[in-house]
């Protein structure tokens, strides 16, 4: 539900707010783990990238493709991020 309403903020802090109620971790956006979509690892579920107001389905793929050419080991640091995103 989260990915099909990420668009609608209102839906979102709606879904997540029962989500948390319900004793699922949502965690905030992070590079190293996030998609365009709400991810799930494990027993979180990481907030959409695509979901950040201003943020692009192009900018999201840039930073995914980036991540994953750094060999599983995503970024290490803000410098490394900025180095290896385009």
């Amino acid at each position: 539900l989260l990915s099909t309403e990420m668009n609608d903020t209102d839906k979102v802090v709606k879904y997540v707010k029962d989500a948390r109620k319900h004793n699922i971790s949502v965690e905030a956006p992070h590079v190293n783990y996030s998609e365009f979509k709400f991810t799930v690892q494990g027993e979180k579920i990481y907030y959409s990238l695509g979901a950040i107001k201003g943020v692009g389905e192009a900018a999201v793929n840039a930073i995914v493709e980036a991540r994953d050419s750094q060999k599983g080991q995503g970024f290490e640091s803000l410098d490394q991020f900025f180095a290896v995103v385009d």
